[in-house]
């Protein structure tokens, strides 16, 4: 079971009206994520706790593609959708079992910027 990840990025955007008050956006980056996932032990190798945790992870390549409004207040607000594009295969394993996976995702915000 995929128990949870953290992740790090950087991207870089480019505003199609960059002095407008509001304005659309491009962009695109990396980051890099770690997953974590649990898997259920055999019966016979279960002690005080029935799963064991393995993690793995890698670098991602990201396209961002947002709308940021409000630009003159002292908050922005934005709304974006970020696909993200593993450049690894996720292959982990422990006594209890093994994990190969790709993980592509998706991602849609919105936000405050202050």
């Amino acid at each position: 079971d995929y128990s949870g990840g953290v992740g790090l990025a950087l991207h870089f955007f480019r505003y199609l009206d960059p002095p407008g008050v509001t304005s659309v956006y491009l962009g695109g980056g990396a980051s890099f994520d770690l997953a974590v996932f649990s898997l259920i032990r055999p019966q016979e190798d279960r002690g005080s706790d029935s799963r064991d945790s393995i993690v793995g992870g890698g670098l991602n390549l990201d396209l961002v593609v947002g709308y940021e409004f409000l630009r003159a207040s002292s908050l922005h607000f934005f709304t974006q959708v970020e696909l993200n594009v593993p450049t690894y295969v996720i292959h982990a394993e422990s006594d209890a079992g093994t994990v190969d996976t790709y993980l592509p995702g998706a991602i849609a915000q919105v936000g405050v910027i202050f």
